[in-house]
């Protein structure tokens, strides 16, 4: 698992790297165009596992949270590419419609119909966005931005709640029934208010759409589930 910490830790800095040999931009009117911005975030969230299939039942959105570091790389006045690296903590559960003997953690049990399986997911996420910005109005610059969050699941812990009471699982480790990678679409839109000509308080509120099954069943019994989320992220840039 350090492992896969490593990887995307590396492939962070080397994009940033990337951008940080190119050539300067043009300048602001009221001074030259700061080109890197870094910066600390924490953001409440709402998350749902969305069934893609005939087997399972979407669940209700849960509260969960990320936070980590924020850089935002300006090719102009008004675009930039906002990366950063994130710990996402994730809660989400599925509901199987039929008997399954589909968990790869307990490959030799059998669970009723009505199965319940709540789990708590912990991923790192990798942004990759593109954010188009108004020129500063007063305090406030707006923006909008849309691109990709990669994802790897480092932690999954769950309950297994099988209605006929013989063979409930609580606080397991369902890591083995997870994929390791996931991958989703995000769009949305915020605000930067300037509190010092170097440093602005940022909040945005955003969608993230998966494209990648999250979950890691076996053939016999496949499954497709998706993760989304909606994010309130509160954050500084300096």
């Amino acid at each position: 698992m350090n492992k896969k910490i490593a990887v995307f830790t590396l492939i962070l800095f080397l994009s940033i790297n990337v951008f940080a040999q190119t050539e300067p931009t043009t300048s602001k009117s009221d001074g030259e165009l700061k080109h890197f911005r870094f910066g600390l975030q924490f953001s409440p969230q709402l998350g749902w596992i969305k069934a893609q299939d005939n087997h399972t039942i979407s669940s209700n959105p849960q509260f969960g949270f990320n936070y980590g570091l924020m850089a935002d790389y300006s090719l102009a006045p008004n675009y930039a590419i906002a990366t950063g690296i994130n710990i996402s903590q994730n809660s989400s559960d599925i509901t199987y419609k039929d008997t399954i003997n589909m968990f790869n953690s307990f490959k030799n049990d059998t669970f009723p119909q009505g199965t319940k399986t709540s789990y708590k997911l912990q991923y790192i996420e990798i942004p990759f966005l593109l954010k188009l910005k108004t020129n500063e109005i007063g305090y406030i610059t707006y923006f909008g931005q849309f691109g990709l969050n990669a994802g790897i699941n480092t932690k999954t812990k769950g309950t297994i709640d099988d209605p006929s009471g013989k063979n409930t699982q609580v606080d397991e480790n369902l890591g083995p029934d997870i994929s390791p990678f996931n991958l989703s679409l995000n769009i949305g839109a915020g605000i930067e208010y300037s509190l010092s000509k170097s440093t602005a308080f940022i909040t945005s509120l955003s969608f993230h759409n998966g494209f990648l099954d999250v979950s890691d069943s076996p053939k016999d019994f496949k499954t497709k589930s998706i993760l989304n989320q909606i994010e309130l992220r509160l954050g500084i840039l300096f």
